[in-house]
């Protein structure tokens, strides 16, 4: 009710209008969680995880003082043991010189640049994952196709969801162990993540992007970046990045912060966005738009990140796989 009373008074700060909570399901599924005194430390010097109560255990490299709590979490047709363990992070630099910034996409699933001289900028591949949706939005139409009447789901379809998300997972972790191991040998203290309030929500990219840009959990893969790079001792700063895609780097363009005030309103940049992921600056020079946006949101965290001037800046990317593992998706 208290949602609802705030809801009255403040409304932008909500997505839609506040919901009681249903009941829980009495037959339903919970999360279990073993705290480490439930855990037993015998086992756990070997090498071992044995839970209280149950007649099972798992190999695990945790060390018993670094032990936190077990939880098995009910999935869509499994469960999952997850261990939660304490690691400790290495001290970030207090100075933010050596910059590095990504800008997130689909067929370009991360535009990485860095204000050090000489770095040529590094476009990962989002297609795996792209294709690996492509497959998952057919066959789970497919088998929608063959259910009965009033059923809307079945075990093939949770079992295709979940192999979907271990994929996706998978790909995640390829990624931010790359990104991870180039920043640090890049030597780089800060880290810039381009991100949006509600950017999921108020996508206007065209109804086939659209789809294809909500369908990929970037929160999964910003939450993975973020914990690595702190326990390396890398600082990681999310930034909104309105106007970035449309902004000229090359010709140092003003990137105005989106706001009500000035929505609608004419605001002119030196280039143009080209299709096929290019974009030209004011003398004519065409450039990636992934890479145009990536040092766009770079500057517009830290405007004297090129305080010695773009010259030397290297605007033509590489493009990267971390892994060549199949992505295709199963039933």
């Amino acid at each position: 009710f208290n949602s609802i009373q705030e809801y009255k008074l403040n409304p932008e700060k909500f997505l839609g209008r506040p919901k009681l909570p249903k009941y829980k399901d009495k037959e339903g599924r919970h999360l279990v969680i073993y705290t480490a005194q439930a855990v037993s430390k015998t086992s756990l010097k070997m090498g071992k995880i044995k839970l209280s109560g149950l007649n099972f255990s798992l190999p695990t490299k945790v060390k018993q003082e670094n032990l936190n709590q077990v939880r098995i979490v009910p999935k869509s047709d499994c469960y999952v043991i997850e261990v939660i363990y304490e690691e400790k992070e290495l001290k970030t630099e207090e100075t933010t010189e050596k910059i590095a910034a990504i800008d997130l996409g689909v067929n370009n699933l991360i535009g990485l640049t860095s204000n050090q001289l000489g770095f040529r900028p590094i476009l990962v591949n989002g297609r795996p994952l792209k294709s690996l949706n492509q497959f998952y939005n057919q066959k789970k139409a497919s088998l929608q196709k063959q259910l009965p009447s009033g059923k809307y789901w079945s075990n093939r379809l949770s079992r295709l969801t979940r192999k979907r998300q271990q994929k996706i997972n998978d790909y995640y972790h390829q990624v931010s162990n790359y990104l991870v191991k180039t920043l640090l040998d890049l030597s780089i203290d800060t880290l810039v993540i381009g991100k949006n309030k509600n950017w999921k929500n108020q996508v206007n990219l065209g109804k086939i992007n659209n789809q294809n840009f909500t369908s990929i959990p970037h929160n999964n893969l910003i939450e993975k970046i973020s914990y690595k790079c702190k326990l390396k001792g890398i600082k990681v700063v999310e930034r909104e990045e309105s106007y970035t895609s449309i902004a000229s780097f090359l010709d140092s363009d003003e990137i105005p912060i989106y706001a009500e005030e000035i929505e609608g309103a004419e605001i002119k940049f030196s280039g143009v966005r080209l299709k096929r992921g290019l974009y030209r600056s004011k003398s004519g020079k065409i450039i990636n738009a992934d890479v145009n946006a990536s040092y766009n949101i770079l500057r517009k965290a830290f405007p004297k990140a090129f305080a010695e001037g773009i010259e030397r800046c290297v605007v033509h990317p590489r493009l990267v796989t971390p892994t060549k593992q199949k992505m295709k998706g199963s039933a």
